[in-house]
């Protein structure tokens, strides 16, 4: 077992993402205490893999060569202790310790989001027996693990993320005073306004925007071409619509969403 240096709970060894924070389980500085001072001549953490394996390769050739400096020393020491996977990248080349890095960061997003969702949800039922995201669909948490290939993929994963709304209203509709023909996103903006709790007009503005982007063509025709591409200006992106980077920025967007919606109900 290790040790997440997050949350301070005990991990496997060989785990990526910590299942209990949902953080990813560092393979650079963060766990692994690298000397940043080892790094300034080396400038990116690419460059300073890429130098210092290349130099440790070097010495343990040439035994007693001068070669073998401070820096290398430490990086010895530190060598053993990263994971195989990333050693792989390592004699790979930059390239591939640069997409490593990206997977690894996208999957940290995702066990982020879904630890965030669980996590809110457990928060919100114990202090207003309401929850605002459904947790009965695995393919919705499937897909926040995948890139995004194309239009129809996208399309797929837009609809699902959108469905985590899709939540009974009764539970939210006894915490606001009028509630109309709300939705579950509406409702908790009312109730956010009623209570008078101070929140980012950014968090809900996310929402409704993943909302309107599962309206558009081809699962509803009714959404206008203004609403996209004001969705699309929110999420970072434009026409013609780059369904790669698209979902990646959405994502980020979403993740940060939820962040400052466990913020707010840690405070009540």
């Amino acid at each position: 077992m290790a040790e997440c240096r997050n949350c301070h709970r005990d991990i496997p060894e060989d785990a990526y993402l910590c299942p209990y924070c949902g953080l990813r389980r560092a393979y650079f500085s963060g766990i692994y205490d690298i000397n940043t001072g080892m790094m300034a001549t080396s400038g990116t953490i690419v460059e300073y893999f890429s130098t210092y394996a290349q130099a440790l390769s070097t010495a343990m050739k040439n035994p007693g060569s001068p070669l073998l400096d401070a820096g290398v020393e430490d990086f010895q020491k530190f060598w053993p202790t990263i994971p195989v996977e990333l050693k792989h990248r390592i004699r790979e080349g930059n390239e591939a310790i640069r997409n490593f890095n990206l997977w690894v960061e996208k999957h940290e997003r995702a066990t982020r989001i879904v630890f965030l969702i669980r996590t809110t949800n457990l928060m919100f039922q114990s202090k207003r027996q309401a929850k605002l995201f459904r947790e009965d669909n695995p393919l919705i948490v499937t897909e926040l693990y995948n890139p995004c290939e194309n239009e129809h993929d996208f399309t797929a994963k837009i609809a699902g993320l959108a469905s985590l709304f899709e939540v009974p209203l009764d539970p939210l509709q006894k915490i606001v005073q009028k509630h109309g023909e709300m939705r579950s996103n509406m409702l908790v903006e009312t109730w956010l306004r009623e209570s008078t709790i101070s929140y980012d007009p950014s968090m809900v503005e996310t929402w409704r925007k993943i909302v309107d982007l599962r309206n558009m063509q081809p699962i509803h025709v009714h959404t206008s071409e203004e609403k996209l591409v004001s969705a699309l200006t929110f999420f970072g992106t434009a026409l013609p619509i780059d369904y790669g980077l698209c979902w990646d920025r959405i994502l980020s967007k979403f993740k940060t969403s939820l962040e400052e919606w466990q913020r707010i109900l840690q405070l009540l």
